[in-house]
């Protein structure tokens, strides 16, 4: 209890810097985003053969941070960081959830049109096959 007591607590400072820091400057720049950027692309990104190199350091030994690849930049959350701060300054007296729904509704939306037929198949297949099991066996009755 004594020691709780004693210790002091620093307030801390809000900094509008939105970048994350690496753990290590001396990781390779991402191969992902290198292969994507080749003419023959598709090769590259189906095949994962932009991963050979670090599978293969893995084959070796074991790998350390200095080995992983650096994050893409198309996968850095400074962009949606810098969405949301932009729009919660301008609506400041919103809630936060309100403000998520407002930034990523577009998004949300695009994905849920896409995964919905997604979703429809799932379910209407195993329904369809046992129409398809019924419709047999009745005829097989039948004859």
């Amino acid at each position: 209890m004594a020691d709780n007591i004693n210790t002091t607590i620093t307030p801390s400072t809000h900094t509008k810097e939105t970048s994350i820091p690496i753990l290590s400057d001396n990781r390779k720049p991402c191969a992902l985003d290198w292969a994507e950027s080749s003419w023959i692309r598709w090769i590259y990104v189906i095949l994962w053969s932009w991963l050979n190199p670090i599978l293969n350091i893995g084959y070796k030994r074991e790998l350390t941070t200095d080995d992983l690849y650096d994050v893409s930049s198309n996968d850095e959350c400074g962009l949606f960081l810098k969405k949301l701060e932009t729009m919660l300054e301008k609506h400041e007296s919103m809630g936060t959830f309100k403000i998520i729904i407002k930034v990523f509704s577009k998004e949300c939306f695009l994905v849920g049109l896409i995964l919905f037929p997604y979703i429809a198949v799932k379910i209407a297949q195993p329904l369809l096959l046992k129409q398809i099991v019924l419709t047999i066996h009745d005829s097989n009755i039948a004859s």
